[in-house]
């Protein structure tokens, strides 16, 4: 198919895609921060981009290169924690100045948890999993009963957070008051793996109900249900399925195939594949757009941007870019997307639904990391 058709096939669509999603918020009224946040290297640092508008707010210079940038789940602060054991702090409505928390270990991994003052940081393996509330950083809590604790993702409610605990047998549940594992699910799941496999990611379904699990070492992923902690097997998927995340509207999981370059759309109930993208490599940068209704990829370095349509399932568009993507995210109200491109550093804005590129605004350095509110963040 030509670009020319490409693009002819997606103004056809995106009308009936607006009519069928108008049930649908736009996310800007979900995530509430209006804020995305971008991390660079060299020099070390943070940008701060308005989502709405993609123009730049500030430049924030860092003492330590950023390794994972996070907005807090109360959306006042963001989190940049660096491997010389320490977390800044960056206060983003009151103008307060930046804090540096040393920590007792080197930093590889946290969540916020919705709605509150908590976060869930890890370290290195023999260092385990950490509550700490930002304000009273003292207080840190070591989880107890984990073993080796790799991803994790709290609930809607913050009441639990769900581990893919390596030196477990299944889904680790850890009740955040107690500070401690309190049950373990999907053990079947893993009984049907292969015996060298073990829980290493998870992603909770929109919904709340249901939760992926992903095993290092297993071809197939699992669900487990959270009320009652049965689960489901699915088929071999041709690769070992990595980086889950959930579609905001709760019609699938998504995961990656480093073997093949592909995106897999998984059902939320039996993971069986409902789609297969060949994005080329991975990891996949995502975003979601048009009501939530389009699916945006890239890999890091690419000059190619993919749109799935989300109804069909089908490729709407293949967009050649002016350069290699380093980063993207979707406006606050789904409208355009925005790509980060290196060489030079820069934002640039795709227009829904003409798929017009220009030009926002240049940046200090390429965007190594990005952060928005409420968004997912992976443990390699």
């Amino acid at each position: 198919m030509t670009a020319a058709l490409r693009r002819r096939s997606l103004l056809a669509a995106l009308p009936a895609l607006a009519l069928a999603a108008t049930a649908s918020r736009p996310r800007a009224a979900a995530e509430g921060a209006d804020i995305l946040a971008l991390g660079h290297l060299d020099p070390a640092g943070v940008t701060l981009v308005d989502r709405s508008r993609g123009e730049v707010r500030d430049h924030l210079f860092l003492g330590h290169e950023p390794a994972q940038l996070l907005i807090d789940g109360r959306e006042r602060r963001l989190l940049a924690s660096d491997y010389d054991n320490g977390l800044t702090l960056l206060p983003l409505a009151d103008g307060a100045a930046p804090r540096y928390l040393p920590l007792p270990f080197m930093p590889v991994h946290m969540q916020a948890a919705p709605g509150r003052d908590l976060l869930a940081i890890n370290g290195l393996t023999e260092e385990g999993l950490w509550l700490l509330d930002p304000a009273r950083p003292g207080e840190a809590r070591r989880i107890r009963g984990l073993v080796e604790p790799h991803n994790y993702r709290f609930d809607r409610t913050a009441r639990r957070l769900y581990v893919a605990d390596r030196g477990g047998r299944g889904l680790a549940v850890v009740d955040p008051a107690r500070a401690e594992r309190v049950a373990e699910l999907g053990l079947e799941a893993t009984a049907r793996m292969p015996a060298e496999a073990v829980p290493d990611g998870v992603a909770l379904a929109t919904h709340g109900r249901s939760a992926l699990l992903l095993h290092d070492g297993a071809d197939r992923a699992a669900t487990v249900s959270l009320a009652d902690g049965r689960s489901l097997v699915g088929p071999a998927l041709g690769g070992q399925p990595d980086r889950p995340r959930s579609d905001p509207r709760g019609r699938f999981f998504l995961v990656e195939l480093a073997e093949t370059g592909e995106v897999l759309l998984l059902a939320p109930d039996m993971p069986t594949v409902l789609a297969r993208l060949p994005l080329g490599a991975t990891p996949a940068l995502a975003a979601w757009l048009w009501f939530d209704q389009i699916l945006a990829l890239a890999a890091p370095g690419s000059d190619r941007l993919l749109l799935v349509d989300l109804e069909s399932l089908r490729m709407l568009a293949e967009r050649p870019l002016p350069g290699p993507v380093t980063e993207l995210a979707a406006t606050a109200a789904g409208d355009r997307l925005l790509l980060f491109l290196d060489d030079p550093p820069r934002i640039l804005a795709v227009s829904m639904p003409d798929l017009e590129l220009g030009e926002r605004a240049p940046l200090p350095a390429p965007a190594t990391l990005a952060a928005t509110a409420g968004g997912a963040s992976f443990c390699s």
